[in-house]
């Protein structure tokens, strides 16, 4: 099990899947299921996407899995 895999509660609560803007930036789809992004290699591409507002998902949901 990857340690950056959310339980589905958590994913529904904070990370806001669907919800357009409030959606967390960091929420990715893995082969396992939802996986938090925000202490990987990925942060810094989804942030810079974020700045130059070019993805949906705007939130900066919690501290990071």
């Amino acid at each position: 099990m990857a340690s950056n895999l959310i339980p589905d509660d958590v994913v529904f609560s904070t990370c806001k899947p669907a919800q357009r803007e409030k959606t967390c930036r960091y929420l990715c789809m893995g082969s396992e299921g939802f996986e938090c992004h925000k202490k990987t290699e990925l942060k810094a591409q989804l942030d810079e996407r974020v700045a130059m507002n070019s993805m949906v998902a705007q939130g900066d949901n919690c501290e990071g899995r």
